[in-house]
């Protein structure tokens, strides 16, 4: 199962999935709305099979979704805070 990562990467934030054993299986994404989207074209490219829903909106208002892409992402990992604030301490000791 792919998990959500945040990062702190060139002093922005950025989303990317990975999974255990290939590492990084997207590209690093600037919010949670690319990744997201990133997400539903994955599935749609990995699923071969044929929709087999009659309406094809999102069900996002929809409590009991019934799919990972009718979801919001949620992220799994925070790898931002730590080098939020190792950052932080960098600058602060910058201008001691």
């Amino acid at each position: 199962m792919i998990k959500l990562i945040k990062d702190f990467q060139n002093y922005q934030y950025v989303y990317y999935w990975f999974k255990q054993g290939k590492g990084q299986v997207s590209p690093s994404l600037p919010t949670l709305q690319h990744v997201s989207e990133w997400a539903i074209q994955n599935q749609s490219v990995v699923y071969s099979g044929e929709e087999r829903r009659s309406n094809t909106r999102t069900y996002a208002d929809n409590p009991y979704n019934r799919r990972a892409t009718d979801r919001d992402p949620a992220i799994d990992i925070d790898l931002s805070v730590k080098k939020v604030t190792q950052l932080l301490q960098i600058l602060e000791q910058q201008a001691a």
